[in-house]
């Protein structure tokens, strides 16, 4: 719903059945002060996408690159992809149509992110290697090499206790997991930001 000076009243419209539609503009405020129109999907919050039920969600990633992305966005994008996960944790049960498409939409996705960070170094390589990984293992196991992968960034560098945690829940080491999380839980607010994060969801299923 928007406000229609000329028609002096309120008009009520579909942003997510015209990608297209110059009814609505969703526009990004630069460092530079320049405004750049980017994706209309990028509003959704989690609960939004668990009671909109016009979503199309098979036009998410299409939209993303039809109005291009920058270094300033990506985390707007990559927030959009949590809220995903998140919802599509709470529906997954209860509306498992809906939840098919929204996993299939967040897999591809999370897909276009780890790849558009490979060539453009958005973020760190391993926050996007773990949000793709954690979709995936939303829908199965992963594989043995993506296995391999998560074990060889685990021993490059030094990691963040929270990226420990998440390499050690995505190779599903409990044990190790469990240790890393009670150390975690020496310091309540860094555990309570843990546990709301997609990734979460994981150590509870």
């Amino acid at each position: 719903m928007y406000y229609d000076s000329e028609e002096k009243g309120h008009k009520v419209i579909n942003p997510f059945n015209s990608l297209s539609s110059s009814e609505i503009d969703i526009a990004f405020k630069t460092e530079e002060n320049e405004y750049i129109q980017v994706s209309p999907f990028v509003v959704l919050t989690e609960k939004d996408i668990e009671s909109i039920d016009n979503i199309d969600f098979s036009k998410i990633t299409s939209s993303f690159k039809k109005f291009g992305m920058t270094k300033e966005f990506f985390p707007d994008a990559n927030g959009l992809l949590l809220a995903m996960l998140l919802a599509f944790d709470s529906i997954r049960y209860e509306e498992e149509k809906k939840a098919k498409a929204l996993i299939d939409s967040a897999l591809d996705l999370a897909s276009w992110l780890l790849e558009l960070n490979k060539q453009n170094n958005y973020d760190n390589s391993l926050n996007c290697q773990v949000n793709y990984l954690q979709t995936v293992r939303r829908i199965g196991s992963l594989t043995t090499e993506q296995k391999k992968e998560l074990v060889s960034i685990s021993e490059q560098g030094e990691l963040s206790l929270e990226e420990k945690i998440a390499v050690n829940i995505l190779l599903e080491n409990k044990n190790v997991t469990n240790i890393f999380l009670e150390e975690l839980k020496e310091n309540n607010e860094e555990f309570e930001t843990f546990k709301s994060w997609p990734i979460w969801n994981l150590v509870t299923e």
